[in-house]
């Protein structure tokens, strides 16, 4: 057996399901072959409305449901045997490996310059001291009224750092709730710390996407953005998710992500750390996404920063203190476009509060308030800055 991802493209489909108790027996067999997942969408959606309506077949098991916007469709197990005819079926848009791997951006364990940093209207004149916590960070606003869905290694959500802010919200790994990689968390300390935080009283929701070892899948992501749209949609409010996460080109990632924005939710993704170009890796080339470079303390490129056209602002992202996981109180110096993500993340959350402006709106407000080119190495790209 394989298992698969169905994504249906519009919201106008016809499905005719088989016994589902049929599924599940077969599925019990045995002597059944290796489940292996994969992701299937709708190719043409006017072909299933009006010229052929989808049927499914009774040897496949729903896993999960899929609903993101106007992306439709079905975790599936099936059987291997069908695979290669279900790819070139008329009826689905693209077919994935959900089992494809998703991973942490890798970073450097040696970090707050970054946050006085985004404070500055113009480019610095006195090197930082990177191990010196006493410079100044001024902010308007602290985001209590956002919430900020962090899909990753999960978080320890009884750091001090949270202040009781932080919750859990879903897991979809076989490790468990909680975070025992440190990264999750040192992300979500970024987003939202007392400290080392931009937005010092946001809400953060942990959605573990990511095992205890920093790897997902395909499959364990959409599960969390699909999780994270139906909190939305049933609850409406101001949300934004850190996708502080890389993996190779996707489209069920990609097109998730894009029907996460038309929802009204802000999707702000790191660009990942190979020094390659970004529109080579998912999330960070979905078009629904702001995607984040990293800089370092004398305003250069990090070194392992991802670049090219997909990246559109750059943050701080080298030697950055924030909360990790192995006790309450615990801080680490980490490096990565990981880190870089969640700045922006927080400044969205800082704009977005207290307002009505749509998630295109704190996106632009973000942009227009940055300065422009003043990273070397990203000459033609915005860094990012709070008033």
């Amino acid at each position: 057996m394989q298992k698969i991802i169905l994504i249906f493209s519009a919201l106008l489909f016809k499905v005719i399901l088989s016994d589902a108790s049929k599924s599940a027996s077969n599925t019990q067999n045995s002597n059944k072959p290796k489940l292996i997942k994969r992701v299937i969408t709708i190719l043409d959606t006017e072909y299933i409305k009006i010229k052929s309506p989808f049927i499914m077949p009774a040897s496949w098991a729903v896993e999960n449901t899929i609903d993101i916007g106007d992306t439709h469709g079905y975790i599936l197990e099936i059987p291997s045997s069908t695979f290669e005819a279900i790819k070139k079926d008329k009826h689905f848009k693209y077919v994935e490996d959900a089992d494809m791997e998703m991973r942490i951006c890798d970073i450097q364990t040696d970090a707050g310059w970054n946050l006085n940093r985004v404070n500055l209207k113009k480019a610095f004149t006195t090197p930082y001291n990177i191990n010196l916590f006493a410079y100044t960070y001024s902010y308007s606003k602290k985001g209590s009224d956002v919430n900020v869905y962090i899909l990753d290694t999960g978080i320890h959500t009884t750091h001090e750092e949270f202040e009781g802010r932080a919750s859990v919200g879903a897991t979809f790994t076989n490790d468990g709730a909680g975070d025992r990689n440190n990264h999750g968390t040192h992300v979500a300390g970024i987003v939202g710390g007392k400290k080392y935080g931009v937005a010092k009283n946001v809400n953060l929701i942990d959605v573990k996407v990511l095992n205890d070892r920093g790897i997902g899948s395909i499959g364990s992501v959409i599960n969390g953005l699909n999780w994270v749209a139906t909190q939305v949609t049933n609850n409406p409010q101001k949300a934004i998710v850190n996708l502080s996460i890389v993996g190779e080109i996707s489209q069920a990632i990609n097109t998730a992500v894009n029907s996460l924005f038309t929802l009204g939710i802000i999707v702000v993704a790191a660009a990942g750390n190979f020094n390659q170009d970004a529109c080579n890796f998912s999330p960070a080339s979905a078009s629904g996404a702001m995607t984040v470079g990293a800089s370092t303390a004398t305003d250069t490129k990090y070194a392992f920063s991802n670049y090219g056209n997909c990246v559109g602002i750059i943050a701080p992202g080298e030697n950055i203190m924030s909360a990790i996981s192995t006790s309450n109180s615990s801080t680490s110096i980490f490096s990565g476009t990981s880190m870089a993500a969640p700045h922006v993340s927080g400044a969205s959350a800082i704009e977005w509060s207290g307002t009505n402006l749509t998630p295109g709106r704190v996106m632009y407000n973000i942009i227009t308030k940055s300065f422009f080119g003043v990273i070397s190495g990203f000459e033609s790209k915005w860094f990012l800055h709070i008033e």
